[in-house]
């Protein structure tokens, strides 16, 4: 019996696929778990922020970014300021990421 080479690479493309193929359902699968934890942890870190600006903001009528933060430092000390700025800014970026990301996937 004569051995035709092309089935023998066509076996080989089929397994090369087929292991490919594995390779891209596993990144899938950590991309599943790391989205999801980073989701995870910014919920968390949203309902906390939340809680504490309720809590902070109540006593007072807060209209701005400018009297949140001044009441910030008044109540939580001089670095709270500071910190509620990094905080605003983080989120612009983390909003601007995902509305990137999602433009993208859906204009595939």
């Amino acid at each position: 019996m004569k051995v035709r080479p092309y089935l023998c690479l066509r076996a080989h493309l089929h397994a090369a696929h087929r292991e490919r193929l594995s390779r891209v359902q596993e990144a899938f699968k950590f991309n599943l778990i790391e989205t999801s934890l980073c989701l995870t942890i910014a919920t968390i870190v949203n309902i906390t922020m939340l809680i504490l600006a309720a809590a902070q903001f109540y006593p007072e009528r807060v209209v701005s970014m400018e009297q949140g933060a001044d009441l910030l430092q008044r109540t939580l000390g001089s670095s709270a300021r500071m910190l509620f700025a990094i905080a605003m800014l983080c989120a612009g970026q983390s909003s601007s990421l995902t509305g990137y990301v999602l433009a993208r996937f859906h204009l595939r």
